[in-house]
């Protein structure tokens, strides 16, 4: 499966996700990648790396990697903050 394809599979056009990414302007300005957005997303909903591993059909390593990244570009230091950063992000433009 290509990347385009996985893409489709997680369903990042999701409305919700994607103008609380580019509305808010925190957030925009991390130049997140088309996979790290995927990676947020699964992230944000509750996905543990394993399961973001097989879904996107990466190993569980690279899925470690880019939620590392993640958590560096929004300058929180667990899932947890990174969740709280975007409840507080979508409580704020909503």
């Amino acid at each position: 499966m290509d990347e385009k394809n996985s893409i489709n599979s997680v369903n990042i056009q999701d409305k919700n996700f994607e103008s609380l990414y580019q509305d808010n302007i925190n957030l925009y300005n991390l130049r997140l990648t088309s996979r790290e957005k995927i990676i947020f997303k699964l992230v944000i909903e509750g996905f543990l790396n394993k399961e973001i591993a097989l879904k996107l059909k990466l190993s569980v390593k690279t899925v470690e990697k880019y939620v590392n990244r993640l958590l560096k570009k929004t300058g929180t230091k667990s899932r947890y903050e990174l969740i709280c950063l975007v409840s507080e992000s979508f409580q704020f433009n909503n």
